[in-house]
């Protein structure tokens, strides 16, 4: 009994993700809204060109240092949203390049100096978002995948509309419109966005993982027991 446990303490411990630096490092993206919290993008006098400039923004746990991160910039169509610049903050260098398949951009930040952090939040790099719409319900939204080193957390969303959001009391459906509180539910109960089961869902199957090794090993045991 005491190897089954062990052998699930070993197993969740395996299949769990390593939540250290997520506890250390924590990524935002800054961008200007308008009053009902949709995406404040300057456009031109046709309403299908424009830019927006946002800001990567990290918070830091005390003592924590950070010379060097990555990032992937992925647009929902990359013909209609491009990255236009990355400009570093401070003693941040910026480079960045657009992938073999043209989906997506490369981001490298490279700071001078390590950087420790204080618990603030502070600025990275500030970057610079080009739009160009063929039709005003065009999809504009685009993600940022910071990395450091190997370890990746999780993509930061932008979207030009609030989809599936409550915003100051008001409800945004699954096309970004205001909706009433019973279609809100209707269209976004099972939106992916919300709720998370995936850490109890990878635990279940280390355990579930775990027995089945467990089992079999008990069934060896007894097939060549003398």
């Amino acid at each position: 009994m005491k190897k089954f446990i062990g052998l699930i303490v070993l197993a969740i411990m395996v299949v769990l993700p390593n939540h250290t630096k997520a506890a250390q490092y924590e990524f935002a993206i800054s961008c200007p809204t308008k009053a009902n919290g949709q995406l404040d993008v300057k456009w031109d006098e046709t309403g299908l060109a424009g830019a927006v400039q946002c800001s990567l923004m990290l918070k830091m746990s005390s003592g924590t240092t950070l010379s060097e991160m990555k990032a992937t910039f992925t647009p929902a169509d990359p013909k209609i949203v491009s990255l236009h610049s990355v400009s570093g903050s401070g003693s941040w260098n910026a480079t960045f390049n657009k992938n073999s398949a043209g989906t997506a951009y490369d981001v490298v930040l490279k700071s001078s100096t390590p950087v420790t952090g204080t618990g603030t939040e502070m600025e990275l790099a500030k970057v610079i978002v080009d739009i160009k719409k063929a039709r005003p319900t065009d999809n504009c939204d685009f993600t940022v995948t910071p990395c450091i080193g190997s370890d990746c957390f999780d993509k930061i969303i932008v979207e030009e509309k609030n989809t599936c959001k409550i915003v100051n009391g008001q409800y945004y459906g699954k096309n970004g419109t205001i909706v009433t509180e019973e279609q809100y539910t209707a269209e976004c109960a099972n939106n992916p966005q919300t709720g998370s089961f995936v850490p109890y869902m990878v635990i279940f199957a280390g355990i579930v993982l775990t027995t089945v090794v467990y089992i079999v090993s008990r069934k060896n045991t007894k097939l060549y027991k003398i």
